[in-house]
């Protein structure tokens, strides 16, 4: 069994192979303490667009990170084995550093937490449970938590961040749910336009689904057969409730 410390990049005719170049996070440590708020000096909206990406990637690495993990021991090729190693390590170390970032700037008096709490929500639950639970097997609560918060929300997935093998199905299921009419003609607009780029093109070699929105994505099943458990959870009387219930 090789190791990532067990290989070094090989070569092909004396010259480097970078096809083999083993990953290796590297354990670098930043020093925050002297960034200003606005760190583009004159450009305070530009500073904070820029704050996005620390704002998203931590949730999302964190996810790439435990995905790897369990696809690990199903992997037999050695030179895969090695390359999954490193970029679980590198992704750790990006997820961190841009933890840290977030933490300065609480500390600083931008509390973000509500942002990252819906980004590690929409990572965990909804890209990550869902996908890896399947359809017919998925949690009844866990659905319906996907369901109301892609109806009352404002967040848009973004299926860039989801593992590949992951987004038929995912893809899928935010397709589904967003056609729903208790989704706002605006929103549903928005997150339908987000899926977009990652909606397959050509349908060979695809199942065929009673559901067309199942077959156009490739997903490896239906979700007709759950859409009953969720109907309750989508009309006026309880968006009705929500509301009377946040006010409290």
């Amino acid at each position: 069994m090789l190791n990532v410390e067990d290989r070094a990049a090989q070569s092909r005719g004396g010259a480097p192979d970078h096809e083999s170049i083993v990953l290796q996070a590297r354990d670098v440590h930043y020093d925050w303490s002297d960034l200003p708020v606005h760190y583009i000096p004159g450009e305070p909206f530009v500073t904070h667009f820029c704050n996005v990406l620390h704002l998203l990637l931590p949730a999302g690495e964190e996810f790439f990170v435990e995905v790897f993990k369990q696809a690990l021991p199903l992997i037999q090729d050695d030179q895969l084995r090695l390359d999954v190693q490193g970029f679980i390590g590198q992704e750790a170390m990006h997820s961190q550093t841009h933890a840290d970032v977030v933490e300065h700037l609480r500390g600083q008096g931008l509390d973000m937490s509500r942002y990252t709490d819906q980004m590690r929500w929409l990572f965990e639950k909804m890209l990550g449970d869902v996908a890896r639970q399947g359809f017919a097997r998925a949690d009844a609560g866990l659905l319906r938590l996907v369901a109301e918060r892609l109806w009352y929300g404002r967040s848009v997935p973004d299926l860039g961040k989801v593992p590949e093998p992951y987004r038929p199905d995912v893809g899928y299921l935010v397709d589904r749910l967003a056609r729903f009419n208790v989704v706002k003609a605006a929103r549903k607009q928005k997150v339908l336009a987000a899926l977009t780029p990652y909606k397959p093109s050509s349908a060979a070699e695809r199942q065929c689904y009673r559901d067309t929105l199942a077959s156009a994505w490739g997903a490896s099943a239906e979700l007709t057969p759950r859409l009953a458990e969720l109907l309750p959870y989508q009309t006026r009387e309880y968006a009705e409730e929500r509301k009377a219930r946040a006010k409290r």
